[in-house]
């Protein structure tokens, strides 16, 4: 979808998808704020303190008990637990950034967040260990599946409606058009109250 057709008009229920470190839970604040609906984190549905995960059926159930609702913005891949809702999402917003942006983003991310201790998702913090050093290291996942998780999200998006970003310059020009086409719509909404 070129920038011409990007849709400022959005709809009640909308997904974002992306590499990690693209700026999905970002990007779903902002939506959210526009929507006037709370933003959901499917990160924190699934990590308990301790980076210990839940069960698939209680991720799950968290996650259903959101996607039921009628308005919602949802950040997360998690796709046993998104695509049965597919269906129902209206727009997919797909932050297709290169892992040569992500990439350095993921690094920069973890010296601070790791030197800082500074929160990650209920409670839990990244040590320098976990992020450069581990078998699990967030790092390691997206040098070796990155490019089958990139084709898997491309095929999974086509289906639906989409949005599909390739940077954050252009994540912010979306959002600016979606603003001033509701300051447009309101101040069209006033002239008409005015020669009423």
């Amino acid at each position: 979808m070129s920038a011409s057709a990007w849709p400022t008009d959005l709809p009640d229920r909308i997904w974002i998808v992306g590499p990690s470190g693209s700026g999905k839970s970002t990007l779903a604040a902002k939506i959210a704020a526009l929507q006037e609906v709370p933003p959901t984190h499917c990160d924190e549905l699934h990590w308990k303190p301790g980076w210990v995960e839940s069960a698939e059926a209680e991720t799950a159930a968290r996650i259903d008990a959101v996607a039921d609702g009628p308005r919602w913005v949802i950040d997360g891949n998690y796709s046993r637990f998104r695509m049965p809702h597919h269906e129902r999402i209206q727009l997919y917003v797909w932050l297709d950034i290169p892992l040569y942006v992500t990439l350095p983003r993921l690094v920069r991310r973890g010296i601070q967040r790791s030197a800082h201790q500074l929160p990650v998702c209920n409670g839990n913090y990244e040590t320098f260990a976990m992020t450069f050093f581990s078998r699990d290291s967030l790092l390691l996942y997206v040098l070796t599946d990155g490019l089958r998780k990139h084709r898997q999200l491309g095929r999974e998006v086509a289906t639906r409606p989409h949005v599909r970003l390739r940077s954050s310059k252009q994540a912010d020009r979306w959002l600016a058009g979606i603003e001033a086409a509701r300051g447009e719509a309101g101040a069209g909404r006033e002239v008409d109250q005015g020669t009423a």
